[in-house]
């Protein structure tokens, strides 16, 4: 716990049965307290919600408030000292989707951008959030590939490429798959939104302001002017935008590895602990629970399943050790496992040298 924070319970919501576990699981409790005495719980996923459906979606969310019932009575019920006198207030007023489309904007935001803290000389605002994603399907490990460095997001990929009158402020804005995971968060969004709002009250007043010498038709003439984006962020910057930080990420683009992490990253494959900010770490020694995620993540979506089940079976034989750097041993007796060749060389296993091997394992 933090201040009104706090986080954890994993032991206690492994025993949670859902009504429909292909639907539903309960992960660790997120939980904050308000100034009233309530709490918000943020811990329940949902699965399969790929509709865009308004009334669907409502449809589903008061499905979703009958699980949530079946929650709390289950933490009353498994630790009373905690919860016994809790009751269910109320749920959201709607489901929060983590993912859906991303724009087709002028400039599409990077993972290794987000990661390594690039800064762009039209950023619009700035974000830092981990990179992490929830379960795609049941039973399925959480993704994590690390912790930014401060990443600027530029005001191109808040501008569609097809539409000259549109803004688009969203975890569906200009942005990868992998960049979305930090780039969705609430602060961050709206800080995008300010930027937005400023954009257009630009857009209207430039000439009259003396901003601009001549009137801009759009914002694509906006995203291609130098001059209207200094006033841009010129004026985000009097109003208490942060746009730039002097803390930045480490490149290694010279070391062995790095356009293989790279290409792994942006497919949601480089998994990295929360510790590793602003870096891909190839010069690190890469985490058992890391390296398996990887794998799992590949074989859960493309298979075959055969290898899954190794996967799956070295986690529960290895619990113990998935936050300890992987053995060089260990990895060797899991590759014969798979059908691969051994890796030849000494502890530490870099995360580098997981780059090239997983590089060459998931095609």
């Amino acid at each position: 716990a933090w201040g009104r924070s706090g986080w954890g319970f994993g032991e206690l919501v492994r025993g949670y049965l859902p009504s429909d576990p292909s639907r539903y699981t309960l992960r660790g409790l997120n939980l904050a307290r308000q100034d009233d005495g309530s709490v918000l719980v943020n811990a329940l996923l949902v699965f399969g919600v790929e509709r865009v459906d308004a009334y669907e979606l409502e449809r589903l969310r008061q499905e979703v408030a009958l699980e949530a019932e079946r929650v709390v009575a289950y933490l009353r019920e498994k630790d009373p000292l905690v919860f016994g006198t809790a009751r269910l207030a109320g749920v959201a007023p709607a489901l929060y989707i983590r993912e859906s489309r991303h724009l087709k904007a002028l400039y599409r935001l990077k993972a290794e951008e987000v990661l390594l803290g690039r800064s762009f000389p039209d950023a619009v605002a700035l974000g830092g959030y981990p990179l992490d994603g929830q379960a795609y399907s049941p039973g399925e490990t959480p993704y994590l590939l690390g912790t930014p460095a401060p990443y600027g997001v530029p005001f191109r990929s808040l501008v569609p490429r097809e539409l000259k009158n549109l803004l688009v402020v969203s975890q569906a804005a200009g942005f990868d798959s992998v960049a979305a995971f930090s780039a969705r968060v609430v602060p961050l969004q709206m800080a995008l939104g300010e930027a937005a709002g400023v954009a257009v009250a630009l857009l209207r007043r430039a000439p009259q302001a003396g901003l601009m010498k001549v009137p801009l038709a759009d914002f694509h003439e906006l995203a291609a002017s130098g001059q209207a984006l200094e006033a841009l962020r010129k004026r985000l910057a009097q109003r208490g935008a942060r746009l730039s930080s002097p803390e930045g990420g480490r490149v290694e683009a010279e070391r062995p590895g790095y356009r293989e992490a790279v290409a792994l990253l942006r497919r949601g494959l480089f998994a990295g602990p929360y510790y590793l900010k602003g870096s891909l770490g190839l010069s690190e020694p890469i985490l058992l629970g890391d390296f398996l995620a990887n794998l799992e993540h590949y074989y859960r979506a493309k298979g075959p399943e055969e290898r899954l089940r190794v996967v799956l079976k070295a986690r529960e034989l290895y619990r113990g050790e998935l936050q300890r750097p992987l053995r060089r041993a260990l990895l060797n007796q899991l590759l014969q496992a798979l059908g691969e060749d051994k890796l030849a060389g000494t502890d530490p296993v870099t995360r580098g040298e997981a780059a090239l091997l997983l590089y060459r394992l998931l095609p």
